[in-house]
């Protein structure tokens, strides 16, 4: 970091008081690099831990581990072929910009079972990415899904993104999730997926 003199802090403070930003950088989830364990992250399903923190190798910073674990072994839902564990981060989004999504992630190579990572995000009209019912008791996930996935098992980092990000209208928040999906059910074994470095920022103006 370079450190900012007299000058530098007086232009930017001049920029903030007449209403002038920019362009955004600054990372809108918490601990993305997974340097203080899997802190502001969660299982959405509740249903087990799947984010565990370690170093990669001697060397590399924090990364974290989410395993699709081997005990469970049919879809959940009837006529699916993937079956997907994930830890997400919620974050409040705003009308009018334009956000951008990125990952760096590896999957371990020669796995038990077939399977791809992703980073995705669904977009919610509250700001706790809270899942409602409506009146026939149905679950409404509110908007449409995007990810981006890794294919590649070769135990190599590879960087997944999702640019160009609009939020639909009434969006408020948006739930960012690290995906480690299964696609074999015939064979058992846990399926693992590292990430690392996650950034969801704003990238521009709508």
């Amino acid at each position: 970091m370079i450190a900012g003199g007299p000058t530098i802090r007086y232009i930017v403070t001049i920029l903030v008081a007449i209403g002038i930003q920019a362009p955004a950088t600054d990372n809108l989830l918490r601990n993305g690099s997974f340097d203080n364990e899997v802190l502001g992250w969660v299982d959405p399903t509740d249903a087990f831990p799947t984010g565990l923190w370690a170093h990669r190798r001697p060397g590399e910073s924090g990364a974290v581990k989410v395993i699709n674990e081997g005990m469970i072994r049919t879809p959940l839902t009837t006529g699916k072929d993937t079956l997907i564990n994930s830890i997400s981060q919620c974050v409040r989004v705003e009308p009018g910009r334009r956000y951008e999504l990125s990952a760096r992630a590896l999957a371990v190579r020669d796995q038990p079972v077939a399977g791809y990572g992703a980073v995705s995000i669904i977009w919610f009209s509250n700001t706790n990415c809270d899942l409602k019912k409506n009146g026939s008791g149905l679950v409404q996930t509110n908007y449409a899904l995007s990810s981006a996935k890794l294919t590649a098992l070769d135990d190599a980092w590879h960087e997944l993104r999702l640019r160009d990000l609009a939020p639909p209208r009434g969006a408020r928040a948006a739930e960012v999730s690290l995906d480690s999906a299964v696609t074999d059910f015939d064979r058992k074994g846990d399926f693992v997926v590292w990430f690392d470095d996650v950034v969801f920022r704003v990238a521009g103006a709508g």
